[in-house]
């Protein structure tokens, strides 16, 4: 059989971010000012301090700033040029980018993927998330992945954890796609393809703060994390082939029953191990998962091409890895699960305690509360 080659219209439902490993930092890169990012044109910068001879007085101003965590800054870029370079910032500044929920303005932002300045959200980034629910809805729904979540579960029982002191784990319980293979001994996903997105428009890019909400306890406090972002109501193009898993209307219910049921568990969750979350961050939680799944039926429904997927930057464990399947099918092999990676360890924890539930904190934008990463796939 020859591969099935599709165009497939991305839409983006929640703002998207796919980090690069890139930074800007607030105390040589950027400025905020009236919620707005200023990005610092590096040349005209370098020039002037060249040229006003403040090149040693900007390494002391740079040595002087940090703080002892590396990851904020007393600094004042802005403050910096004008009174040390004399020079109105805006004629040093480059790239502007709306940021809607600006916190202190001294936090890194991290990049999200570029391609000559317009954004794109990678094949390899799609193509896991679409493995992923694959993977689970073969375990599933068909007698090949009902052996092999069988074997994966009794690999988890107690007999075998003697295993695990020496990291000697059995390959059957990889995090991702252990076993994965069809009944001729062929890997699932051989031949699976999906290009990059086309370039989103470069005034898709937003950045946001982003913070980590504790489950149970209201007093966690955590760094704000800031992202670059693709907003949410923008869309691209993409292609995509496959021999064996042929874009079409048995693909869409796979990759929604994924989506669906990744909801229903957060739903659960939240609902049953909650207390440290606000009641408003919780309202606006559910009210887009509610819209999510009752878009899910809707597209049930209808029989449209069309599927939910989460990448990119905060996305669940459970978007990730076989955890949901082994969640819900046996909760004491997910414990067993999370035991064998150490899942949730603190750094100076001496010995390890599962933790209930994993994981115990959920990434959202600030102050409006809803999660990254969703994004609305259609068949064309």
């Amino acid at each position: 059989m020859e591969k099935t080659t599709k165009y497939l219209k991305l839409e983006t439902i929640t703002p998207i971010s796919v980090g690069t490993g890139e930074v800007w930092s607030p105390v040589t890169d950027f400025f905020v000012k009236d919620k707005q990012i200023y990005r610092i044109n590096a040349v005209k910068f370098q020039n002037l301090l060249k040229k006003k001879n403040k090149i040693e007085t900007f390494a002391q101003y740079i040595s002087q700033s940090i703080n002892e965590s590396r990851t904020g800054t007393k600094a004042d870029l802005k403050l910096f040029i004008e009174n040390e370079l004399e020079t109105p910032p805006l004629n040093l500044t480059g790239t502007v980018l709306p940021y809607p929920n600006p916190g202190s303005g001294k936090e890194q932002v991290a990049c999200c993927y570029q391609v000559t300045g317009q954004p794109v959200i990678p094949g390899s980034t799609l193509k896991g998330a679409v493995k992923t629910a694959l993977f689970y809805y073969w375990l599933k729904h068909s007698e090949d992945g009902n052996k092999a979540l069988d074997t994966i579960i009794n690999h988890l029982l107690p007999k075998y954890q003697a295993e695990w002191f020496n990291n000697q784990y059995p390959k059957e319980i990889e995090q991702k796609f252990p076993d994965a293979l069809d009944e001729k001994g062929k890997h699932l996903f051989a031949g699976l393809s999906m290009s990059d997105t086309d370039p989103f428009p470069t005034q898709s890019l937003v950045v946001y703060k982003t913070e980590r909400i504790h489950l149970n306890n209201p007093e966690y406090s955590s760094i704000p994390q800031v992202k670059m972002c693709i907003n949410k109501g923008y869309s691209s193009i993409l292609t995509y082939k496959s021999v064996r898993w042929r874009p079409d209307k048995y693909f869409t219910q796979q990759m929604n029953t994924f989506a669906y049921n990744a909801i229903v568990t957060e739903q659960e969750i939240l609902y049953e191990h909650s207390t440290g979350v606000s009641r408003k961050i919780n309202q606006k939680l559910n009210t887009f998962y509610d819209m999510v799944t009752e878009e899910i039926d809707r597209i049930e429904e209808s029989g449209e091409l069309t599927f939910f997927l989460r990448i990119g930057s905060g996305k669940s464990f459970f978007n990730n890895t076989m955890a949901m399947i082994l969640y819900e099918t046996d909760i004491e092999a997910f414990k067993s699960f999370c035991k064998m990676y150490k899942l949730g360890k603190a750094p100076k924890e001496r010995e390890y305690k599962p933790k209930v539930p994993f994981p115990v904190t959920r990434s959202v934008i600030s102050d409006i509360y809803e999660p990254m990463g969703w994004v609305k796939i259609s068949i064309q």
